[in-house]
Order: structure tokens, then sequence, then C-alpha cells
């Protein structure tokens, strides 16, 4: 009974092992509706695992599942292995439904990989296969979709993505119009192909591709500004497009890109009358566009003639008052006064400056995309920079104290603010300059008094030393103008005190030079002159200084007819001397008749060795007042 009972529960024990392992493997199967709610349900990953079940099973249908592999990879984003099963099903089943949509799908990965060359390979091999009429849309659509993808510019955080190609998008675009496609592509892509030379920087190629479409497809368009067209006002028969504004607006870009400013004007004006009262927000834009535009045809904010000028700044005014809330408004308010700088307008361009600061602009806090500042920060930028200019001017027109004002304001306003050191030189050279207007109009007192002042408060300031070498200048001019010789005196103790302050420095070396000048010239004083030409040593005066000291302490003779006497006349000799006490002079007499008959000619006399020949008459000359240093002429 026992071993019956125990026969019977290992029987049982089998079969429950069994039915549990039939039961495991029956629940193992996975079928293609498992895979369909997978993909369904967007989970890409479960989706491939499932199909990689059934691929180990599967004794048909390899292709389709292979496909269904790429695809579930591809829309999982996993493109580089999405590639493989496309290899596969292109390899292994050229005949199958699936083949081509293999090979579209593996050019899709392509081109999300930025693997445009190998894309564009396999498009244009099943392009060249599938030009027949009743595929020309799908596959101008697929030369659509490429040349959006090469055309595209990549974002901030796009690092491995590569740079635009608008000419390849350019040549793909008019490969779709070599197709037979419906108005709205052919819209499309003629819009795009202007766009296409803008943003590549070929105007010239742009303009003409818009006048080619706002001929095709915009009905108010008259032709370009200069076309008989235009002049005999024939209108065309063109249909209305969704891009006929954007075109105008691009070519007026276009053609200001390359100077056309007057063409570019007058199709912007014609833009502006064609949409009276924008209704949409496209429109509104369009309009907010072109009339912002319209103010650059004016070359704001560096007008080249004052008509440019006032025109520009009335445009630009005009749209302050109609788009204040417009970002652009508060760089536009600041151009105003850049606008009447530029054009030398002095007083126009402080007006437009401070009614810049007086005018109050709601300013977002947030960047704008692709900015580095937000609007609220560009305005308290340009809000320093105006105040700063309006010191600058002020400066430029020797208004010192307005400029010194202005940039004082500045200093307490915008403590750390870009120009702040600036506006403290500015400060510092308004005051320096100052002296200077009152020493070109001869106020020697008053320029004294603001300098004294200017050295008090910037003992360090580099001008210094220029301004205490003028104080003695000051003072030498005046006993020039007066000959008053204690002025000499006064010239050189400030001088002194320079070179006492100062030395080793180019300021004091010229002072040196000046105080044994005057010591020399002005007041005779020559072992003083002699001193101070010694002590200088340093600066670009040193050879100078050495050339006097030479000139004061060598011995000098020089005997000069200052011009040809005549038999009747007597010849008058000049003499210059210094530091000889006595001068003999021999007096030689010739025989020019004698001299003639010899030579036949009177050159060389002043060859003849006369020392071999006794002077006719000799002369001792005792030099008067004799001082040593001295010059002596007579």
């Amino acid at each position: 009974m026992k071993t019956f009972a125990l026969i019977l529960c290992i029987i049982l024990i089998m079969f429950v092992t069994h039915y549990w392992a039939a039961a495991k493997e029956a629940k193992a199967v996975v079928t293609e509706k498992d895979v369909r709610t997978a993909l369904q349900n967007r989970q890409f990953e479960e989706a491939v695992k499932a199909i990689d079940s059934m691929l180990a099973t599967a004794k048909e249908n390899l292709d389709f599942l292979l496909y269904l592999k790429g695809l579930s990879l591809f829309y999982g984003k996993n493109f580089t292995d999405a590639i493989k099963p496309c290899d596969e099903v292109i390899a292994g089943y050229e005949k199958s439904l699936w083949y081509r949509k293999a090979i579209f799908l593996k050019a899709q990965c392509l081109i999300q990989l930025k693997r445009f060359e190998e894309a564009e390979k396999i498009y244009n091999e099943e392009v060249r296969r599938l030009l027949s009429t009743a595929r020309k849309e799908e596959i101008a659509g697929v030369y659509f979709r490429f040349a959006e993808a090469i055309s595209h510019k990549p974002g901030k955080d796009e690092l491995d993505a590569p740079p635009p190609n608008y000419n390849k998008a350019y040549e793909l675009y008019k490969k779709v119009l070599e197709l037979e496609i419906g108005s709205d592509m052919r819209d499309e892509a003629m819009f795009r192909l202007g766009r296409m030379m803008q943003l590549a920087g070929n105007y010239g190629q742009a303009i003409n591709d818009y006048h080619q479409y706002l001929n095709e497809f915009d009905p108010d368009w008259m032709g370009p500004v200069d076309s008989p067209r235009r002049q005999k006002s024939l209108k065309p028969t063109a249909r209305v497009s969704k891009h006929r504004y954007e075109a105008r607006y691009y070519l007026a870009e276009s053609q200001l890109a390359i100077d056309q400013y007057r063409w570019a004007r007058i199709n912007l004006e014609d833009l502006i009358r064609l949409i009276p009262t924008p209704g949409n927000d496209a429109e509104k834009r369009i309009v907010r566009d072109a009339q912002f535009l319209l103010i650059r045809t004016y070359h704001i904010p560096e007008p080249r003639d004052d008509e440019e000028l006032a025109l520009g700044v009335k445009a630009a005014r005009a749209f302050l008052v109609d788009f204040s809330y417009d970002w652009r408004a508060v760089p536009l308010a600041y151009e105003i006064g850049q606008a009447y700088e530029t054009r030398g307008k002095s007083e126009d361009a402080i007006n437009a400056y401070r009614e810049f600061l007086k005018t109050k602009f709601e300013t977002s806090t947030e960047p704008d995309e692709g900015e580095s500042e937000s609007p609220a920060e560009r305005y308290e930028r340009l809000k320093m920079a105006a105040t700063y200019r309006i010191g600058e001017i002020l400066f430029s027109q020797r208004n010192y104290a307005g400029a010194m004002d202005v940039w004082n304001q500045y200093i307490a306003q915008f403590p750390n603010g870009p120009q702040w050191a600036d506006a403290q030189q500015g400060i510092v050279n308004a005051e320096f300059q100052t002296g200077v207007d009152l020493l070109a109009q001869e106020k020697y007192s008053e320029a004294i008094s603001v300098w004294d002042k200017f050295l008090e408060k910037h003992p360090l300031d580099d001008r210094s030393r220029q301004i205490m070498f003028t104080y003695g200048q000051i003072h030498y001019y005046t006993a020039e103008k007066d000959d008053v010789k204690d002025e000499y005196r006064k010239a050189i103790s400030e001088w002194e005190k320079l070179v006492s302050k100062y030395p080793n420095t180019e300021e004091s070396s010229l002072a040196l030079l000046r105080i044994g000048q005057t010591y020399e010239e002005k007041l005779g004083e020559l072992e003083s002159a002699l001193e101070s030409y010694r002590k200088l040593t340093w600066g670009s005066w040193v050879g100078e200084a050495q050339a006097r000291i030479r000139a004061m302490t060598e011995k000098k003779l020089q005997l000069v007819t200052e011009r040809i006497f005549r038999t009747n006349e007597p010849a008058r000799i000049k003499v210059s001397l210094r530091n000889i006490e006595k001068l003999s002079i021999s007096i030689y007499k010739v025989d020019l008749e004698a001299y003639w008959r010899k030579m036949h000619g009177i050159r060389g006399i002043e060859t003849l060795d006369i020392a071999l020949i006794a002077p006719d008459k000799t002369q001792e000359y005792q030099v008067p007042d004799y001082r040593k240093y001295k010059p002596f002429e007579q």
C-alpha cells in the first residue's frame, strides 16, 4: 500500500512538472499582436525584444520582421542600430514588398545621423528609378525633406550637427521645380529658392529669384523698380500666394544688403501700403518688420547726408510711436542720438540722448532667443552709454563744466558701469583742458589757478610735469614780452621745482636745458649756465646740452668775409671768438696779374703755402671786456 502511494505521488509530480513546463512554453510564445501593441504604446524597446524573439523561431515573413525591427529602432531614436536590419532586408530580399521601404528607412536614419552625403546618394538612386508621373509629388516631397534637413541651422545644443548648406539645398529645390508638381508645391519651392540664396549671401541671385516668384505668385507686383512694366503700370495676372508679403520683405532685405537702398525703400513702402490694416499676427509682424527695415534704408545710425538724417529720424520716431513695445525700440531710440552725432549735429545729439534717457520703456528681463542679454539689460546698458556720450559731446564742445557734471552723474548713478573708469578719467581730462584753454586765451593767472587745483587733486597725473614746465614758460614769455629780467628768474625757479620733484623725466630734461639757455642767453650768467648743462645727464636733451658745453668751453676762432668787396671799397672781415683773449692777424698781398700769368687763372689761391711767405702786415688785436665762456663778434 505504501509502495502504491509512493508511485502515485511520483506520477503526480511528473504530471505537474510537465504541465508547468508546457504552460511556461505556451506563455513565452510572442505574436505580431504583441509587437503591434508595444508599438502603439510607444514601447519601442519591448517591440524590438518581441521581434527578436519571433526571428529566433520564424521561418517565413523574415523580411517583414526585419523591417519592423528597423522601424522600431528608428522610432526609438536608435538610428545606428536601425540601419543593420534595413541592410539585411536590402541584401537578402530584393523582391520583397518591404525592400523599398527598408531603403528609404535607412536613408531616414542617415539623415538623422547627419550623414547627408550617404542619404543623398540613396535618394538620387531611388529618384532616378521613381521618376514616374504618379509619384513625382512624393519624390518632390523627398527633395523637400532633404533640402530642409541640410539647410537646417543647428541650435546651440546641436554640437555635432554640420553647418547648413544653403547652396546644396538651393539645387534640390531647383530639382523639385523640374518635376510635374502642383501649384502649392511650386509656390513653396520658388519662394525657398530666393531664401536659400539670401541665407547663402548671394544677394544678387536672391533678388532675381524673388522677382521671378513675385511675377508668378503676386497679383499686385508691378515688377522691379526700374522695369518697363512698373513704369507703364502693367499689372500681372498672378494668383495670390501665401508667401508674397514675405518675399517682398526679403527682397528689400537683399537689396539693402548690396546697398540698393532706394529700391529697397520703394519696395518696403509698397509692402506697407498693401497691408493698411493687418489682420492676423503674421501680417502685423511683417508690417512692423517692414517699417523697421525702412529706417535702415536711410542708413540709421550712420546716415550719409543730412537729407537721409532727417528722413531716417522721422521714420524712427514714427516706429517708436507705433511700436514702443517692440524689443528694437530701445536700441532705435538710442541710435537717433548716434545718427545726429554722426552728422556732427552735437546739440541735436545731446537732446536725442536726453530724450532717450527720459523715455520709459517696458522691457522684459528674459533674454530673447539667441541673445546673451535681456531687453532690460540692454536698456540699462544703453542708458549708461547715452549718459557717457553726452559728457563726451560736451567735452568736444569745450563745455568742460557741463561734461564734468554729466560724468559725475554717471559715476553716482552707475557705479558698475562699463564707462565708469572712463568717466573718472574724463573729469580729470576736463580739469586739465580747462587750464589749456585759458592758457590759449592768454589768461595766465586764471590758468595757473585752475592748474594749481589740478596739481593738488591729482599729484600723480603724468600731466603734472607738463603743467610745471608750462609755468616756467609763462614767466619766460612774460619776460620776453615785457622785457622784465626778474621774470626770467621766476621761470628758472619754476623749472628748478620741476627738476627737483620729477628728476630723470623727459620734462625735467628739457627744463634743465631751458635753465641753462636762460642763464647763458638772457642773464649772461655763463658759469651757472655751464653748471646746468653739466647736470643734464638724462632724457632726449642730453645731446643738446653736451653741444652747448663744448661750444662754451672750447676755443673758437672764425674769420669770414660776409660778401665780395670791390677794389674801391675797404674790405671788412667779421671775427667770431670764444675763450681767446688776444688775436694776431697776418695780412698778405697777392699780385693777381703775376698769379694769373703763371697759373692761367685765380683758382687755388687759398692753397698757397703762406708759411713760406712773409706777411705784408701783422696786427695784434686785444678782445675788449674778455670773459671766459663768453662769445665775442666784431
